[in-house]
């Protein structure tokens, strides 16, 4: 199953989320990121920028990592569930877990949740299988420290830590289980404090107390939509994955067959209770059960020492790694090349970086515009500041290129007005200064049709342009096709007696890629 994962790791389309985390490292390297929350692995994985390879290949370079963090967290995922099973039983738990629906296509994905589950189960480990010492205690907590610098939904774990302080409760005692609590708290608070104002530290200076509002911000958006919030998410993974689904049903059943008594059955709850939160976690989103499904799991280990002991438990093994596999191997495929096309014909375009407008930061070593992704809980924030932050940042920056690569600028550049939109400003300030150059770039220029009467445009950016089509006046001055005007930030006017339609196009005779751009969708859905 890790070579399957392996697999879907270098194959695979990178994630709008991927290219957004990658994003990060690359401006904590230019020396522009000013947001201290959840940005922690910047540091571990600034070497990616140093690869000589193209930005998908980066990505998937920190999947190898991620690819790790996996088998690490299966081996402590085997460990704790040892408590509680035979090994055969614990290491089919594991099994489960590495097999489980959303888990095969994003386990390997680049994003916190792997490095998070990592640190999590080996701190779990640590305290449900080791002595109670205080460097176990220590160790324990300063992983479960780092964890919450990563991901701040690692607090969800809090039910299963809960559980295994009272599993070792009934086996080493109250002065024991009380004494290594407080140093686990006390080390993973000091971790936390330390490293975050290290981290802070690091970064260009933010807003004060910008950390404490992004973290109320954070938590009070994603429990802010009722029920089930992600239930397509939900009803998708239990399609996937129906062992999981029959194995969490079936555990409480084998509870009882085991006669647990009231303690041991509160730790088997405690440790299923993480599932809970999918019942009212808004960013519930597939990529969540890489994170959350561990703990459950092993709650089922006793529901499979059932099943072992009446079927074979290498063929109860044969049969999960066949899904898994199957499942790795099922799924869009194609996207990844057009997100290096993409790439590449950008950096054909603009060898030296320029500053880009898109929804999550796709080309890597281009110098992105934005720090938000512009849908879900970034383009909440962004209607709430009330500010047309595009126009604002085409008012300041040069930004001569534009990657449509999310249905909300389409949107903008269609002049329609869905549900999830950009503000009438920004919309209007993008679709005025961009126009189609080749596939979903877009550079800034702009079109006149033909006809007679002068024209008032705002060019919101600076810099030279190549006249196409058709001769013009601007600015009092006669132009033909093919010169080039160099051009101000703000209104110029449009003269001439145009036959045909004329363009403005950014640029001096920006090269046209000879490949055409694939048929494919600039990222593959969850």
């Amino acid at each position: 199953m890790l070579i399957a994962h392996l697999w879907v790791a270098l194959t695979r389309s990178i994630n709008w989320d991927e290219f957004h985390y990658f994003d990060l490292i690359r401006r904590y390297a230019a020396g522009t990121l000013d947001a201290p929350l959840q940005t922690f692995h910047v540091h571990l994985f600034s070497w990616l920028l140093e690869l000589p390879f193209e930005p998908t290949a980066q990505v998937r370079g920190g999947r190898l990592v991620m690819l790790a963090c996996l088998g690490g967290a299966a081996l402590a995922t085997y460990g704790i569930a040892a408590r509680f099973a035979s090994r055969p039983a614990a290491a089919l738990v594991a099994l489960a877990w590495l097999t489980g629906g959303f888990v095969v296509w994003h386990g390997t994905a680049f994003r916190t949740d792997p490095m998070a589950t990592v640190l999590l189960m080996a701190s779990l480990w640590l305290l449900a299988c080791r002595a109670l010492t205080a460097r176990n205690a220590l160790v324990a907590g300063a992983l479960a420290g780092l964890a919450a610098l990563i991901t701040i939904k690692s607090g969800l774990y809090a039910p299963a830590f809960a559980a295994i302080a009272m599993l070792r409760w009934d086996q080493d005692g109250q002065r024991a289980v009380i004494r290594s609590a407080a140093v686990t708290a006390l080390s993973a608070l000091t971790t936390f404090a330390v490293l975050y104002q290290w981290h802070a530290g690091q970064l260009i200076a933010a807003p004060p107390n910008a950390g404490m509002a992004d973290t109320q911000s954070a938590w009070s958006t994603v429990f802010s939509e009722g029920i089930l919030p992600r239930a397509d998410a939900l009803w998708t993974q239990i399609k996937l994955a129906p062992h999981i689904s029959f194995l969490i049903a079936f555990a409480p059943l084998a509870w009882w067959f085991a006669r647990f008594d009231r303690s041991r059955m509160l730790v088997m709850i405690g440790l299923t209770l993480p599932l809970v939160t999918v019942l009212i976690y808004r960013n519930a989103y597939p990529y969540f059960y890489v994170f959350v499904l561990p703990t459950v799991l092993v709650a089922t280990a006793p529901a499979i020492e059932l099943i072992v002991r009446r079927i074979s438990a290498t063929g109860f093994g044969l049969l999960l790694t066949l899904l898994g596999i199957g499942l790795a191997t099922a799924g869009p495929r194609g996207t990844l090349d057009g997100q290096r096309q993409t790439i590449a014909a950008a950096k054909q375009l603009f060898p030296q970086p320029v500053t880009y407008i898109d929804f999550a930061g796709s080309l890597g070593s281009q110098n992105r515009a934005t720090d938000f992704m512009l849908s879900g809980w970034g383009l909440k924030n962004y209607h709430a500041r009330g500010i047309p932050e595009l126009r604002q940042i085409m008012l300041h920056k040069t930004v001569p290129l534009l990657v449509v690569n999310h249905p909300v600028l389409d949107a903008a550049m269609a002049g329609e007005r869905p549900n999830e939109r950009l503000m009438d400003a920004d919309a209007a300030a993008l679709r005025g200064n961009y126009i189609p150059h080749w596939g979903r770039l877009y550079v800034a220029g702009k079109v006149f049709s033909p006809g007679a009467d002068p024209i008032e445009a705002e060019f919101l950016v600076p810099g030279p342009y190549t006249l196409e089509g058709a001769a013009l006046e601007l600015d009092g001055k006669a132009y033909r096709p093919g010169d080039i005007i160099s051009l101000d930030r703000g209104f110029h006017r449009i003269g001439g007696s145009r036959e045909v339609q004329a363009t403005l196009r950014w640029g001096k005779n920006l090269p046209w890629p000879a490949e055409a751009p694939l048929p494919v969708p600039p990222f593959d859905g969850f």
